[in-house]
């Protein structure tokens, strides 16, 4: 799929888009914009800051080059 990038390519300041979902309702998702980030205290780990938190990035981690990219998959999945 080539609208996706892979966890491991990415690097410190890359913005990347997200399919995100709201933990107070489970049916509702959005394609939210997230920054790389390395921080000091552990800089072999990649994470990503989203709506200020930080999330370690995983392999299982879905990760998109533009905002449409994450849209059109979100179609594909739930449409």
């Amino acid at each position: 799929m080539d609208h996706l990038i892979d966890p491991y390519e990415v690097k410190n300041g890359d913005e990347v888009y997200v399919i995100s979902g709201n933990i107070h309702n489970p049916m509702s998702w959005d394609v939210k914009q997230a920054k790389v980030v390395q921080t000091e205290e552990t800089p072999h780990i990649k994470t990503i800051c989203l709506q200020n938190n930080y999330c370690k990035i995983e392999e299982n981690h879905v990760l998109f080059k533009t905002e449409q990219d994450a849209r059109n998959y979100y179609e594909e999945l739930f449409h």
